[in-house]
């Protein structure tokens, strides 16, 4: 049986900063720090982090109101931003047994 799934991307923004032997990155929007040896470890932990963060948000059905209270927009009314975001992929898969009357209205 074939499987649905949607997947959306997150931009985020982050700012690094390096402290004694580890880099620290951070996103105030969603409030989450993560730290690594390296900016690679750094950044794979915080892609890790973002992603656990939102897929609780998701189970719990508040990731909208997450996402509104921490100040996203719809792309098109954002503005161009000069810095490079990181782009985190978030999938989300249909559980086989979710019935039509399940849905939320």
């Amino acid at each position: 049986m074939k499987r649905n799934f949607a997947e959306f991307r997150l931009f985020l923004h982050y700012s690094i900063k390096k402290d004694g032997d580890h880099f620290i990155i951070s996103n105030d929007a969603l409030d989450v720090v993560t730290q690594g040896e390296s900016k690679e470890d750094a950044l794979g932990n915080f892609r890790e982090a973002v992603q656990l963060f939102i897929e609780s948000c998701y189970r719990r059905g508040t990731l909208y109101a997450v996402l509104n209270e921490s100040g996203f927009l719809h792309r098109s009314d954002m503005e161009e931003s000069k810095e490079d975001p990181i782009e985190i992929l978030m999938p989300l898969v249909v559980r086989e047994e979710r019935r039509v009357e399940d849905r939320p209205n």
